[in-house]
C-alpha cells in the first residue's frame, strides 16, 4: 500500500492554480503511507459543510468520493485471503506509544466492518521478545496468533531501531512467509536514491519500455545524484542557483529537506560518503492559493499551498499480479512560507479537493 506525492509547479511567482500546467511528483511512499482513513473523514466533513449550507462555496464541485480507508482495508483483506489461513490475524507494526492512534484504529476498524478480519498491534521489540517462526511451515506467531499480513507502520526512521533487539525483530518477521506490507525489498524502492535513478531515460525505460516511460517522466522534475562521477558539476549546478533546488535524504517521515543556506553550507562541507546520502531535487514552485486553516479553535486565513497524493494497492505473489487499484487522494495543505513539515509535524492540515 502506497502513496504517490505531487505538487502543482508554477515557473511563474505571481501565476495562479488556474494557470499552472505542471504537476510534478514530490515522493513515493512505499511504508506506512498514513492518513488515509483520516483524509477520508476530512473529505466527508467539508462535503456535509457545504451541502448543509455552512460555507459558502465557489463555482464548482468535490470530485468523486473514493474513501481511501475503504480501499486501503481492501488491500490488507486480499493478502489476507492469499494467505490461505482464515484463522491467522494482520498484525499491525507500530511505535511505543503511538501518537497517529486515530487514523491507524479506523482502518482496523474498517477491515473488521467490511472483512471481519481481526487485526494486532505490536511493536519491533515485541516482535523480538514474543514473535518465532515456526520451522515446519515458516509461519510467524506471536502471542498464540499467526500473522497472515504484517503491516509496518513503524520501522521507517533509524530512530525506530534504538537498539539491536528491533533489528532482530524486523529480521524474524522478515524471514517468515508472512505477507509483509511492505517487504523489505519494496521498503528501498521508495528511497529518494531510486526516485533519483528512475530519472533516468535509459533505465526507466528498460523496465517500463518507451511509451510508458515518456508518460511518466511528464511528472518528472530534476532528480541528480551526489554520487559518482557527476558529483562536482551537481554541486556547481546547485551552488549557482541554491533557491532553484533542495536536498533530501534517504528518510522518511518529513522535516529532512535541506534547503537555502543550510543547503548550501552542507554541500560545501560535506565530504563524498555524507553527500552520497543525499540526492538533489529542482526545486517545484506552487503557486499560493487563498485558503482557511482551524488550529487551537480558531480560523485562520492565509496563502496556502497544497499537496496532493494518490493512494494505490498493489498485490503479487511473484508471479501474478493479485491486485492493482487506486484506493483515493490525500490533500494536505500548509502556510506558503513554509519549506518543510507535514501534517504530523503540526504544520500543515487535511485537506480536501475542490474542481473550479
Amino acid at each position: 500500500m502506497h502513496r504517490s506525492d505531487y505538487m502543482i509547479h508554477s515557473s511563474s511567482p505571481s501565476s495562479s492554480v488556474s494557470n499552472a500546467t505542471d504537476v510534478f511528483q514530490v515522493e513515493l511512499n512505499t511504508i506506512a503511507s498514513s492518513f488515509g482513513c483520516l483524509s477520508g473523514v476530512t473529505s466527508k466533513l467539508h462535503r456535509f459543510l457545504v451541502e448543509r449550507g455552512y460555507v459558502t462555496k465557489e463555482s464548482g464541485s468535490f470530485p468523486e468520493f473514493t474513501d481511501p480507508g475503504v480501499g486501503l482495508a481492501e488491500g490488507l483483506a486480499s493478502a489476507h485471503k492469499l494467505y490461505s489461513n482464515p484463522n491467522a490475524l494482520v498484525m499491525m507494526v507500530v511505535l511505543p506509544g503511538e501518537n497517529n492512534i486515530s487514523d491507524q484504529r479506523m482502518l482496523e476498524y474498517k477491515l473488521w466492518e467490511h472483512h471481519k478480519i481481526g487485526l494486532i498491534r505490536k511493536t519491533l521489540s515485541d516482535l523480538a521478545d514474543r514473535g518465532k517462526l515456526d520451522h515446519s511451515t515458516n509461519a510467524f506467531q506471536i502471542d498464540g496468533h499467526e500473522v497472515s499480513v504484517a503491516y509496518f507502520r513503524a520501522g521507517y526512521d533509524p530512530t525506530h531501531y534504538p537498539s539491536q533487539k528491533e533489528w532482530d525483530g524486523r529480521l524474524l518477521l522478515e524471514r517468515s512467509k508472512a505477507v509483509k506490507c511492505p517487504s523489505i525489498a519494496y521498503h528501498l524502492t521508495g528511497t529518494k536514491k531510486i526516485q533519483q535513478v528512475l530519472f533516468d531515460k535509459s533505465k526507466l525505460e528498460s523496465i517500463v519500455g518507451k511509451e510508458i516511460a515518456d508518460q511518466l517522466r511528464v511528472c518528472f522534475t530534476g532528480l541528480y545524484g551526489l554520487d559518482g562521477d557527476d558529483v562536482d558539476r551537481v554541486k556547481e549546478m546547485v551552488l549557482l542557483n541554491p533557491s532553484n533546488f533542495v536536498m533530501k535524504p534517504q528518510r522518511e517521515g518529513g522535516g529532512h529537506l535541506l534547503h537555502g543556506n543550510s543547503m548550501v553550507e552542507y554541500l560545501k562541507t560535506m565530504d563524498k560518503k555524507e553527500l552520497a546520502d543525499y540526492i538533489v531535487m529542482s526545486r517545484i514552485v506552487p503557486p499560493p492559493h487563498d485558503t482557511l486553516m482551524l488550529r487551537d479553535g480558531q480560523v485562520h486565513k492565509f496563502k496556502g499551498i497544497s499537496e496532493l497524493g494518490t493512494y494505490g494497492v498493489f498485490l503479487f505473489d511473484g508471479k501474478n499480479i493479485i491486485l492493482n487499484k487506486a484506493a483515493g487522494t490525500l490533500l494536505r495543505t500548509k502556510p506558503a512560507d513554509s519549506e518543510d513539515g507535514g501534517v504530523y509535524s503540526g504544520i500543515a492540515s487535511l485537506d480536501s479537493p475542490f474542481l473550479v
